[in-house]
C-alpha cells in the first residue's frame, strides 16, 4: 500500500495539471506513472513520481504562500526522518 500512495497522488494531479498547463504536461505524468505500474506493479513508484515536475508545478500553483511553506517544511521533515532511518539501517515500514 505504501508504494501505491505516490502513484495515486500523481494520478490525481493529471486532470488539474491538464487544465492548468495543457495536455503535454498531463501526458508526461500519466505515461510516467502508468507504464511502470502496468509493467511491474507498485514497486518504486515513489522514486518514479519524485521527478514528475508537472504535479509539483500544479501543487505550487494551487496553494497559497503560507500553505506552500507549511507543505515544504512538512516534506523536508519527512524526508529527514526517512533519511535518518535509511542510513541507520532501520526499516522504513
Amino acid at each position: 500500500m505504501i508504494n501505491l500512495l505516490p502513484g495515486v497522488c500523481a494520478l490525481i494531479t493529471v486532470v488539474p495539471a491538464w487544465r492548468r498547463f495543457g495536455l503535454p504536461f498531463a501526458a508526461l505524468v500519466l505515461i510516467n506513472v502508468m507504464v511502470p505500474l502496468l509493467a511491474g506493479g507498485t514497486l518504486s513508484l515513489g522514486r518514479i513520481t519524485s521527478v514528475l515536475f508537472p504535479s509539483f508545478l500544479w501543487l505550487s500553483a494551487a496553494l497559497r504562500p503560507p500553505q506552500r511553506t507549511a507543505l515544504l517544511v512538512a516534506f523536508a521533515m519527512l524526508q529527514t526522518v526517512l533519511a535518518v532511518a535509511f542510513f541507520t539501517w532501520r526499516p522504513l515500514y
